[in-house]
């Protein structure tokens, strides 16, 4: 299927092995296949069923207080005007800023009051209602980038949130080396269950059905290991970081966190189904006022999370 590489020894071929069942084969592959899906997806599906399981008596807070573009960047790395306008959701709800109407179009004030600490792309966003002249939330929103410009200098709304995350501590100054460990550590599980654990099945099948082995056999085995994961390292790695990517849209990126943050990933990971269930009505909640309660504040965190398709109608 693949040939064979000789050096000094022979490469086994999937071929040597015709005499292995393809029953065995069949089911070592059910096993590679469903392992990978347990492994890719176990955190996500047990957190969505814990919450969905159970009925709702008490509203779900977003974890260390959290806010919406704070919880975004946790599970995307680029932000984006639909986290922008959940900030200003959010604002709404803290009163840092309200909403109202000005000739026929929804228009941003400062106020009404606030007591609290306001992050530094906050205090951006109200420099802008500084001067209590009415901002259109539409144009404020297309124009989001130029919130955080200051004559010549100018900080992505993506930066400011990093740089607040990793100052009070919830981020890594630098996360390269973590996520090419991942990667890494990803890649070698693929090549284990997919290459190297079907080939040494294969090859004990092979000699319990002949009865008999030696250590040319071992080597050869061992040989083969090396030649198919040189082979198949380049597309088990690519595999790898499109599955993190997809994977990091719902379990988050954790690697970028730091160890402290791991105590409450669990929670973080929750926190996102919870909203995700929320939006889709698919929790059991206890009462009528507790849903309608839940569903006003997690508005926010549904509209930055990509769970309110209409957000530019309901914000704009």
């Amino acid at each position: 299927m693949f040939g064979s590489l000789s050096i000094g020894a022979t490469v086994l071929r999937l071929e040597d092995f015709e005499a292995a069942s393809w029953v065995f084969h069949s089911l070592v592959l059910f096993f590679v296949v469903g392992f990978l899906l347990f492994l890719f997806t176990k955190r996500w599906y047990f957190a969505r069923r814990r919450i969905a399981s159970h009925k709702i008596t008490a509203e779900y807070e977003p974890p260390i207080g959290l806010n919406p573009l704070e919880m975004s960047y946790l599970f995307r790395r680029k932000l984006s005007q639909q986290d922008f306008a959940a900030q200003l959701v959010y604002m709404a709800q803290e009163g840092v800023v309200h909403f109202r109407k000005h000739d026929g179009k929804k228009v941003l004030m400062p106020g009404p009051k606030y007591k609290g600490k306001l992050k530094p792309y906050e205090k951006s966003i109200l420099d802008v209602l500084d001067d209590h002249k009415p901002v259109v939330v539409a144009e404020l929103i297309d124009n989001y980038e130029t919130v955080f410009s200051s004559g010549d200098e100018y900080v992505s709304l993506n930066e400011f949130v990093r740089m607040d995350m990793t100052a009070v501590g919830y981020l890594r100054k630098t996360s390269v080396d973590r996520y090419l460990a991942v990667l890494l550590r990803a890649t070698v599980l693929v090549l284990t269950v997919t290459v190297w654990l079907p080939l040494v099945a294969s090859w004990v099948y092979h000699t319990f059905s002949v009865g008999s082995s030696d250590l040319a056999s071992v080597g050869d085995v061992l040989l083969s290991v090396l030649y198919y994961g040189g082979v198949f390292f380049v597309p088990a790695l690519a595999s790898v970081v499109v599955v993190k990517y997809w994977q990091s849209r719902s379990t988050g990126r954790r690697w970028i966190v730091q160890p402290g943050l791991h105590r409450v990933w669990p929670q973080i990971v929750g926190y996102r189904q919870f909203v995700a269930l929320s939006e889709s009505e698919k929790l059991n909640f206890q009462s009528k006022r507790l849903k309608k309660a839940s569903a006003t504040n997690t508005l926010p965190y549904a509209i930055a999370l990509g769970f309110v398709k209409n957000w530019r109608d309901i914000v704009t």
